[in-house]
């Protein structure tokens, strides 16, 4: 989801999953992508800053997103002060929830860094619409079966559901259908 008024234009993204060395890494951001998501050291600040910052042979550096992989809201401290990505990636589930989502986005907005989900899009559509720097919400839809309605892309945009809280209610015939004996 990209706020209409944000002039972004979205083309590529490419996403690592943790595969490429350094050396792999900087032939890789030479390419013109949208940005990069998950270094291929997440754990590492240092070595995420370095590739950013010292690119052989690239002037203009594609942002780097990171932090799919932060377990907690602490690593997310570390990961902003050393300016070791452009846009912080959250995951609902390994930040510790709906709460420790929105504290990642208030310090990722405090060094000025915009935020986008990894994976739950029916959740991350109202986190994303609700902070200030939400960029865009990551649309892997493979829970969407587990709901009656979900949002829905339209003009390549998730619609707001309209209900009362998130939205959201089980489907309970998907439900029986995967239910343990």
């Amino acid at each position: 989801m990209v706020p209409p008024a944000s002039g972004v234009a979205l083309n590529e993204v490419d996403d690592w999953h943790d595969e490429l060395t350094m050396p792999a890494a900087n032939v890789e951001l030479a390419e013109n992508w949208s940005w990069y998501f998950t270094p291929p050291t997440p754990e590492s600040v240092e070595a995420d800053h370095e590739m950013m910052f010292h690119v052989p042979g690239v002037k203009a550096v594609t942002p780097v997103a990171g932090g799919e992989y932060v377990w907690g809201i602490v690593p997310f401290r570390h990961m902003v002060e050393a300016r070791s990505v452009d846009i912080v990636m959250i995951d609902l589930m390994r930040v510790g929830g709906i709460t420790q989502w929105m504290k990642v986005a208030g310090m990722a907005e405090a060094f000025n860094l915009p935020v986008v989900s990894h994976l739950i899009p029916e959740v991350h559509v109202h986190l994303i619409g609700a902070v200030p720097n939400g960029l865009t919400v990551e649309y892997m839809p493979w829970l969407m079966r587990l709901f009656e309605e979900v949002p829905r892309p339209q003009n390549g945009e998730l619609v707001m559901p309209t209900a009362p809280g998130l939205g959201l209610k089980f489907d309970q015939a998907t439900l029986d259908r995967y239910r343990a004996a």
